[in-house]
């Protein structure tokens, strides 16, 4: 029996992901009816078919999010499921419009407490961006961000330091250096160097993603409270630590 349900400590990184990668345009999830075919050379055919399949996927794609955002992850799953395979008949497993489901595969199988398969669907992903040179730095950071939750919540911090630099530093080039994404990112960071008791650097981070979400969302938004718990709570940590050390060097005089 599969885990109950979870998300990591640094679970907005999933959350915006799916968010970011929603796509707008409605689509029937269901396989149009094959009509007649006409008379055709065989790549007008290839045509309609690819365009009749991302139709599918652009459907797919909403109703993932949507089972996702309602808890119903074993149907998010059988979705994500059915997208993988969906473009992989289309266009083969390493084709670049495969690192969105691939993401999406890990996402639910994270959620649902299959670490290892997560982590071979999200590196399968980025070894996909990476391998097709893609210029989508978004995509690309999102892919990192959930890399990085992945590999906290395994213990290896230090891939998960990375994969949080290397979102950030894409996020500020795709989107400057004082945007609400890159907030996300150092917000990632100060959950990893919190968990570390490094709460100088949490601190840090954790400042400045206040301050970057308040000048671009708003004093008010929920992200902007629930670091600013964060940051009150490394505060009183930090001073604690101070305070045991200070005692320490006494007793040992």
């Amino acid at each position: 029996m599969p885990g109950r349900p979870r998300r990591s400590a640094a679970a907005p990184g999933i959350l915006m992901a799916l968010l970011i990668i929603a796509t707008p345009a409605p689509a029937s999830l269901h396989h149009p009816a094959t009509p007649a075919m006409p008379a055709a050379d065989d790549k007008q055919v290839l045509h309609e078919n690819h365009e009749r399949g991302e139709e599918i996927g652009r459907g797919l794609r909403r109703e993932f999010i949507r089972l996702y955002e309602r808890g119903q992850f074993p149907q998010a799953l059988a979705v994500a499921k059915r997208a993988h395979a969906l473009v992989t008949r289309l266009h083969g497993a390493e084709h670049i419009d495969n690192a969105d489901p691939l993401l999406k595969l890990g996402i639910i199988h994270q959620t649902l407490g299959h670490l290892d398969r997560a982590r071979e669907h999200f590196e399968h992903s980025l070894r996909i961006l990476q391998d097709n040179h893609s210029r989508d730095r978004p995509h690309m950071a999102i892919t990192l961000t959930n890399l990085g939750s992945l590999y906290f919540e395994l213990g290896d911090y230090r891939a998960s330091e990375r994969a949080h630099q290397r979102a950030l530093a894409l996020r500020r080039a795709a989107f400057g250096p004082l945007s609400a994404e890159a907030a996300q990112s150092l917000y990632n960071l100060g959950v990893l160097y919190e968990h570390q008791q490094d709460y100088a650097r949490a601190a840090r981070q954790y400042q400045r993603a206040i301050e970057l979400w308040s000048a671009t969302l708003g004093s008010n938004h929920p992200f902007i409270d629930n670091t600013r718990r964060n940051l009150a709570r490394v505060h009183l940590a930090r001073q604690r630590t101070l305070q045991h050390h200070a005692l320490s060097a006494t007793l040992a005089r």
